[in-house]
């Protein structure tokens, strides 16, 4: 239906004012909410995707994960102004392929803008749960097996009060790792680099030195050094550097559907690839990817 799109973004548009007084009211005058725009999906950018499922076998997404993972998504950021949206190879099969990438299974990496979620501290039970309208939020802090992120602020070396979050709403159960500010720049975040010893966390940073030769923007953030051959070791943070706001959003074809996206996908698919990150390669060995 071309008419998608532009019908979903009107009705969130509603939504979002309708969410922000009532979110004002509730609150008492606690922090403003992020400005957030959200755009309609442009005609010259749907595509056929490749196929989904009615069910579940495994592989395949089926139908309803795809309505969930969108209308969660969506309805986050209309009704309680929290900035979750997909990241990382999610975000580029969306943008390059309609859908997940087509050499993964349903692999829906998230990313939510933590500072979205201070409005909710006063709220947080000691289990480190809490609501935000209809979903139910988890924080997680830091996990020990990551090589190259420690959880620990940049500038001030305190340790971040989370890392991500587990979202549910009845059947959507949605993981999103921890987007930060960037406290080294003006309108900047930042994404962790995250790599497993023994599993990819070489191949991981071998690809970063090479995408960063290609206009990616990976560094050592503690240092706001960028990263190279000549200065990688195990143990140092590193994380992609985002220059955007995150203010905008625009729908993007998801199979049969729309999905919200950062208006600047370029920005963040070339801070985390280079500037080729539209074209597929081989993915060679855990060598490094070729």
């Amino acid at each position: 239906n071309p008419a998608l799109a532009a019908g979903v973004v009107r009705a969130d548009r509603n939504l979002l004012a309708a969410g922000a007084a009532a979110e004002a009211e509730r609150k008492g005058g606690a922090a403003e909410p992020p400005k957030l725009r959200l755009e309609p999906m442009s005609p010259e950018d749907r595509f056929f995707p490749f196929s989904y499922a009615k069910e579940s076998d495994g592989n395949c997404v089926t139908e309803q994960e795809v309505l969930d993972i969108s209308g969660g998504i969506r309805e986050l950021l209309a009704e309680s102004k929290i900035r979750v949206f997909p990241r990382n190879g999610f975000l580029l099969g969306i943008i390059r392929h309609g859908g997940f990438l087509p050499n993964e299974h349903v692999d829906a990496d998230m990313g939510i803008v933590s500072t979205d979620l201070d409005r909710w501290k006063s709220e947080v039970s000691d289990k480190g749960t809490f609501r935000a309208g209809r979903f139910a939020f988890k924080l997680k802090p830091t996990e020990t097996w990551w090589v190259n992120w420690k959880g620990l602020d940049p500038e001030t070396k305190e340790p971040y009060p989370f890392f991500g979050v587990n979202i549910h709403l009845d059947k959507l159960n949605i993981h999103a790792s921890s987007v930060y500010v960037y406290p080294y720049g003006e309108d900047q975040f930042f994404y962790p680099h995250l790599g497993i010893k023994r599993l990819n966390a070489k191949v991981g940073a071998l690809d970063a030195i090479r995408w960063n030769k290609e206009g990616a923007d990976v560094r050592l953030v503690d240092s706001d050094t960028k990263l190279e051959s000549s200065n990688y070791e195990e143990g140092v943070q590193m994380g992609n550097i985002l220059d955007t706001k995150l203010d905008c959003f625009v729908e993007r074809q998801f199979y049969f559907t729309t999905i919200p996206v950062p208006c600047d996908y370029d920005v963040i698919l070339t801070s985390l690839y280079g500037k080729n990150w539209n074209k597929s390669e081989s993915r060679g060995d855990l060598d490094g990817a070729k």
